[in-house]
């Protein structure tokens, strides 16, 4: 079979599974719909575009607006997907109301919170009041997920293995697959006692519930203050800074330093007035939170690799630089990181440069920076 007629049959198989999937969600909807959500005869089901893992989403033109959620069950953990839901609801966090679940075919008929993501709407007002609105709203609903004081039994820890093994995606994806670098026995070494030294200050700090992946692609602009917060399924009992390295170090949006460390700053402030912390522990933050952002985007570029080479999701590529920059700037801040970011700069580097995708580290993001 030639590409074009491959291309051809596998796009219509594509159509065919959307129009089935979009006519289960109809015949879900027009039997399970709550009161107050009106449903037609002339109710139609249309798909949205995306990137949300195995995850398809589907408009429904109900009165109000629903959405479809569609995934293999062996590909997605629905329940873990209500549970966290359930729980993020109870501390006050805006997240889809759930209306009908059907498990055992992988459908659901959730609330419409609108196309508003974060990210349009902070690159449109750079600066302004709506930036400084969305970002209050973004770190209150931290507050308020960090209010949850005691694990439930069926959240999974950050472990320590967890926490590696997210690290490792950098010299196996980033380092090895996209650079072409091989690490020889000290390297590798370095590498090891970096991870080691990151694995400890995660850990050690005050640990609680984690959405893991708090950023403006996952918050959306609301009626309210409160944003709406989406794809919290991989929510973890782990490391309290996470969320708000997520946020303020965000690999789409950049803020300026000082406002980083004002969000940090009144981050303990509220965790001490809460009870939340020690004293003993709140001079220890800065550099929890520093080495929690290096963890991250050492994931992340790892994670961007994979996706731009097995995926062939190649626009993450060009979100690379500013992960980048982080990872290297809290090299610098912190003497344990010192060697491990030369050894980035000295043999890393020179091969990125010879990517298309590459900018210079030191000014990936400032295109990008909105507060």
């Amino acid at each position: 079979m030639n590409k074009a007629l491959q291309c051809k049959v596998i796009c219509m198989e594509t159509l065919a599974e959307k129009t089935l999937i979009a006519k289960d969600l109809i015949d879900l909807a027009s039997l399970y719909l709550p009161d107050g959500i009106q449903f037609g005869e002339q109710t139609t089901a249309e798909a949205m575009s995306g990137d949300a893992g195995f995850r398809s989403y589907y408009r429904l033109t109900t009165e109000p607006s629903i959405l479809g959620v569609s995934a293999p069950s062996d590909e997605e953990d629905w329940v873990a997907f209500l549970r966290v839901s359930r729980l993020l609801d109870s501390l006050g966090v805006k997240v889809p109301t759930i209306y009908v679940a059907d498990l055992q075919s992988g459908k659901l008929l959730i609330e419409d919170l609108g196309d508003d993501l974060f990210q349009d709407v902070l690159i449109e007002n750079k600066f302004g009041p709506k930036t400084e609105q969305l970002y209050s709203g973004a770190l209150a609903s931290i507050q308020k997920i960090c209010a949850c004081q005691e694990r439930p039994a069926w959240l999974p820890r950050y472990s320590r293995g967890l926490l590696r093994q997210e690290m490792e995606l950098f010299p196996s994806w980033f380092v090895k697959q996209l650079l072409g670098y091989s690490v020889d026995a000290s390297e590798s070494k370095l590498i090891n006692s970096s991870f080691t030294y990151l694995v400890t200050q995660a850990v050690e700090q005050p640990q609680g519930l984690v959405h893991r992946d708090y950023h403006c692609r996952n918050l959306l602009k609301t009626a309210g203050d409160a944003p709406g917060v989406i794809d919290f399924q991989d929510a973890v009992w782990g490391p309290i800074t996470y969320d708000l390295v997520s946020l303020s170090r965000d690999c789409y949006v950049r803020w300026e330093p000082s406002r980083v460390q004002s969000a940090l700053e009144s981050f303990v402030a509220s965790l001490r007035e809460n009870q939340l912390v020690s004293e003993d522990k709140v001079l220890k933050f800065p550099s929890w939170f520093e080495a929690m952002s290096a963890q991250r985007h050492l994931k992340v570029l790892g994670i961007f690799a994979r996706l731009a080479i097995r995926d062939d999701k190649q626009s993450y590529l060009n979100n690379m630089p500013l992960a980048l920059r982080y990872l290297l700037e809290t090299c610098e801040r912190d003497e344990q990181l010192q060697s491990f970011g030369d050894w980035i700069e000295s043999k890393l580097v020179p091969l990125m440069e010879q990517q298309d995708w590459y900018v210079d580290w030191r000014k990936a993001g400032d295109d990008v920076t909105v507060w």
